[in-house]
């Protein structure tokens, strides 16, 4: 009978801790899990699964986020300028698509080329809707 035993906290926390992730002035136009990829050294290799959201600040800016599950670490962050192309991927089922942009998920500017793949054909529409 371990009912009784009690262990005071080292640290105590108040109540009504809030995480801030930078999203809160911000609206979620898109949200849906994904896997992305970052091409890198001649091969596409996975960024991370989770889910991607397309956020609009202000009236004019939007941004491309993606947190990776259960770490929710950033693979990729970066404004949607009016250059940016999706490319269906070949091969993909019409799920996946392939674009450029200067990514910086990782604390400094980077020109990165990803590929995100969705679940199903209607939802990689629907971002690719949303996006243009």
């Amino acid at each position: 009978d371990d009912d009784h035993i009690y262990f005071e906290p080292v640290v105590s926390l108040p109540d009504n801790f809030q995480v801030k992730t930078g999203e809160e002035d911000e609206t979620v136009i898109f949200a849906e899990k994904a896997k992305l990829y970052r091409f890198c050294q001649n091969e596409w290799k996975e960024r991370g699964v989770g889910e991607v959201k397309l956020l609009k600040k202000c009236e004019t800016k939007f941004r491309l986020i993606m947190r990776r599950e259960k770490i929710l670490k950033i693979c990729c962050n970066h404004w949607i300028s009016s250059q940016m192309e999706l490319i269906l991927m070949p091969n993909s089922n019409n799920k996946a698509f392939v674009w450029h942009a200067d990514d910086f998920a990782d604390g400094d500017v980077t020109h990165e080329k990803f590929c995100i793949k969705f679940k199903t054909e209607e939802v990689a529409l629907s971002f690719k809707q949303c996006i243009e």
